[in-house]
This record gives C-alpha cells, sequence and structure tokens, in this order.
C-alpha cells in the first residue's frame, strides 16, 4: 500500500515529476507510483493544476472505461502569459471593484488561486481593500478589494 504524503511536498513532487518528463502522458495511477503516494491523494492536485493551466489531459479508452492522463501544458510560442492568468486579470480589470468569489466565478478558477495572485497586487499598490460584503452562504463577511488605478493596472500588471 502507498504511504501518505503531506499535502505540499505532493504538489512540489508532482510538478517536478512532470518538468523532468515534459513530453510523457501519466495516468493518476502512473503519478501516485512515481512519487510513492496513494492515488486518491493524487486526484486532486492533478485536477488543480488543469484549472491553473499547468497540465492538460485526455481521455484514453482503456477496456471498456476511459481513463484520464496527464502531461505538462507546452508553453505558449508567442512568450505570451498563461491563458488562465490572462483571464482572472482581465476579469479584474473589468470589474474594477471584486471579491475572491467574484473573479472565481467569472475567471472560472478556484479562490486559492485568486488569492496567491491578487496578495502580490496588494504588496506592490496596484489593489487595496475597501470593505467587506455580507454573503449569503458564508459566515463570514468577504473583504472587497478595488483597482486603485485602472491604466497603471493595464500597463503594468496585465502588459
Amino acid at each position: 500500500m502507498s504511504r501518505k504524503c503531506e499535502y505540499r511536498a505532493l504538489s512540489k513532487m508532482i510538478r517536478t515529476l512532470f518538468s523532468s518528463h515534459p513530453d510523457h502522458w501519466f495516468s493518476i495511477s502512473g503519478v501516485a507510483l512515481a512519487v510513492a503516494c496513494d492515488p486518491d491523494q493524487v486526484r486532486s492536485p492533478l485536477r488543480r493544476a488543469v484549472t491553473r493551466g499547468e497540465l492538460e489531459q485526455r481521455y484514453v479508452p482503456e477496456g471498456n472505461r476511459e481513463i484520464v492522463e496527464y502531461r505538462r501544458r507546452e508553453l505558449l510560442a508567442s512568450g505570451r502569459r498563461h491563458p488562465v492568468r490572462t483571464r482572472m486579470l482581465k476579469a479584474i480589470h473589468v470589474t474594477g471593484t471584486f471579491t475572491y468569489q467574484d473573479i472565481a466565478r467569472l475567471a472560472g478558477v478556484d479562490q486559492g488561486y485568486v488569492s496567491k495572485t491578487v496578495k502580490p497586487l496588494l504588496k506592490s499598490g496596484h489593489l487595496a481593500a475597501v470593505g467587506r460584503q455580507l454573503t449569503v452562504r458564508a459566515k463570514n463577511p468577504s473583504v472587497v478589494y478595488h483597482v486603485i488605478d485602472r491604466d497603471r493596472f493595464r500597463r503594468e500588471v496585465m502588459g
């Protein structure tokens, strides 16, 4: 039986595996075997990597079922940024005032990825927290952010 892996170490091991074999397609069981972890632990990090655009997936028929295989996504030849990040930054620029939930819904990403992108923008002075907004499902109010200077945001962040 496979061993349980620490969450943060698992993501790093998966990223290293795909970097060292850029053209190879891995199934979930193949990734689990390569990083010596339980296949159930590997599924979620792989799905999040696909959402972020780091990996691409394909469905391969195997017997009477289909299995999912993953491989590292090629870099864009034009030198552009990744489409998921671009879509998220465009959503931030267009809305102007937003919560993490708004951007996650508009860009089709999870709130953790939005948080990871927004925090450096707060530190660099492109965004500011302007208040809190009550939501129906959440117990705590969500923080509302605002783009300070949209032209500067477009020039410096979106490129």
